[in-house]
């Protein structure tokens, strides 16, 4: 019995693989459209007279890399060449009998759909037609509405945090969301930290993030971004296109738009570039309502970049790196405990006045002339008791270490409308260091085969003052994108294009915690044994406090 179980389901086992196996040639046998990383050329050869003209030579030559890419045409006359890096190329066409046509610098774009028509005239092969290739007005291979930025248009374009995604807006019909939550607070992280897009009215949850061909949408699924909100790399990208709508299947994955990009290369000549940016409050605008001189603000961004070849003509390489530093003095206001809710004053006695708060209906008989009473009489009148009122403030000595502790007192004055609370004013900071790189390899195999690999790291840990200045809090964000891409020509109608790719996002807000005051890591207010101080949350009047050490990270 065991053993005819046993046949019965090998038997199984090889009829699925069998199935699978049929599954696959069959889907392999159908013509398919890979999803366009580099720029795809193609077009239709005939002669004087309109006919097609079949096996025609094509070679298709990168002017900064000298990398050529054969192919020829089929029985109908029609080449293709998929996969071409961004850049300038010259193409030769030759067949027997006719002239060979050459178009010299022909611009190829990301994920450009170009046609590239030819009409060789009879002559002999060795006699060439050269003709400098013009721009196109109308994209005729694809119905997707897009724009591209340029490598020019990507480095010296203003950019404030030298951002390429920012760029997009440059685009019709993209723009951004500005109303969005702090960097740090739980909802911004859950959110996503990147700068969020919305492209053609739709929702910034449905765009696509490419970087040479793999999705770099961060683990939220929305715009990729550092804690600042950007994405450093200017100098290693080398074009980006976004694609609004009316965009093939190829893509997937979104509602919205598509954003896609492809890193730099190296070419035959060496290049390279060093850079720093510097932004301060001294050379700051001063804003039209601000009172005295600017809050403190320091940003560096520096950098370098250098590219050439391993081998001319077969292996290249290009590295970037670029750091950013940036303190920034943060104004913040606050709402504590009223002094007369403290009972900081002068009573009857001349010692501290009893706690002051308002009064919860002007029916109470002992509420005087500006709508004030003290904690005990506000406590009677609404049907509750103190259990251990402070002899001087009224309020439980319970809770009375907390507000002494984490609570400041007030020095902005009463909140309008609201007696119990006072405004708190203190300078906070935010200390951000970034440090971002990436390298590509690009090996030409032959011209039928290229390779290309990629790898980008990005490490962003910064700090921050918490909403009283009792500590400092710690995030930290950390990227890697790594992908390698094989394409393969079989011939003029069939190629294959290989490519795996890594996107590994780490975000944390908080990732750790230090004590600026020592009680936020004392365990003697702690709500349980070992713990530090609670949370107070939900109060009305009162800004809430995020709780000590433990409370806030309990890794700490």
């Amino acid at each position: 019995m065991g053993n005819a179980a046993r046949n019965s389901s090998e038997k199984m086992l090889l009829g699925c693989l069998f199935a699978t196996a049929l599954l696959f040639l069959l889907f392999v046998s159908i013509p398919t459209h890979a999803q366009t990383v580099g720029a795809n050329l193609s077009g239709t050869v005939t002669d004087p007279s309109g006919a097609v003209i079949p096996r025609a030579s094509v070679i298709i030559t990168n002017t900064g890399t000298g990398v050529t890419a054969k192919t020829a045409t089929n029985t109908k006359g029609i080449y293709t060449a998929h996969n071409l890096l961004p850049g300038t190329y010259n193409v030769t066409i030759s067949a027997t009998g006719f002239r060979s046509g050459v178009e010299s610098g022909l611009i190829l774009s990301v994920g450009e759909e170009k046609v590239l028509n030819e009409s060789l005239s009879v002559g002999s092969s060795q006699q060439k037609v050269t003709v400098a290739a013009a721009a196109e007005t109308v994209q005729l291979q694809s119905a997707a509405i897009s724009g591209v930025l340029s490598t020019t248009a990507i480095r010296q374009l203003p950019l404030n945090g030298r951002s390429w995604t920012d760029l997009a807006t440059l685009q019709p019909g993209v723009n951004q969301v500005r109303q969005m939550a702090a960097v740090g607070s739980p909802d911004r992280v859950g959110r996503g930290l990147g700068q969020e897009l919305t492209v053609g009215g739709q929702r910034p949850q449905g765009n696509n993030y490419l970087l040479d061909g793999i999705s770099i949408n961060d683990y939220s699924g929305q715009a990729p971004g550092s804690l600042l909100g950007g994405n450093l790399g200017v100098d290693a990208i080398a074009q980006f296109r976004v694609l609004t709508t009316d965009y093939s299947s190829q893509y997937g994955r979104s509602t919205g738009g598509v954003i896609t990009a492809i890193t730099r290369s190296g070419t035959n000549q060496f290049h390279g570039s060093a850079y720093e940016f510097l932004r301060n409050s001294a050379l700051d605008a001063q804003p039209y309502f601000n009172v005295g001189r600017n809050p403190p603000f320091r940003r560096n961004q520096f950098g370098a970049s250098a590219g050439g070849p391993i081998k001319k003509g077969k292996a290249f390489i290009f590295g970037d790196y670029e750091g950013l530093r940036q303190f920034l003095s943060v104004s913040n206001q606050t709402q504590v405990f009223s002094d007369a809710t403290l009972g900081i004053g002068t009573g009857p006695g001349g010692g501290p006045g009893p706690s002051m708060v308002a009064c919860a209906s002007s029916s109470d008989p002992n509420c005087n002339s500006s709508g004030t009473e003290t904690l005990s009489q506000y406590a009677a009148f609404n049907g509750f008791t103190i259990p251990n009122p402070d002899p001087t403030t009224g309020i439980d000595t319970g809770v009375l270490p907390y507000i002494k502790a984490f609570y400041p007192r007030m020095n902005g004055g009463v909140v309008p409308g609201s007696p119990d609370s006072g405004f708190y004013n203190f300078n906070g900071f935010q200390q951000v260091s970034e440090n971002y790189f990436t390298t590509r390899f690009d090996y030409h195999l032959g011209s039928m085969d290229t390779l290309a690999m990629v790898y980008m790291f990005d490490t962003n840990p910064g700090s921050q003052s918490d909403e009283f200045g009792n500590k400092t809090i710690l995030n930290k964000t950390q990227r890697q994108v790594a992908s390698v891409e094989e394409t393969h020509i079989f011939g003029p109608s069939v190629v294959n294009i290989f490519r795996v790719g890594l996107s590994r996002v780490f975000a944390g807000a908080p990732a750790g915690v230090t004590a600026v005051n020592p009680l936020t890591s004392s365990t003697s207010l702690g709500f349980q044994p070992g713990d530090s101080a609670g949370g107070v949350q939900g109060v009305p009047g009162l800004t809430d406090f995020s709780g000590g050490l433990s409370y806030l990270y309990p890794g700490t």
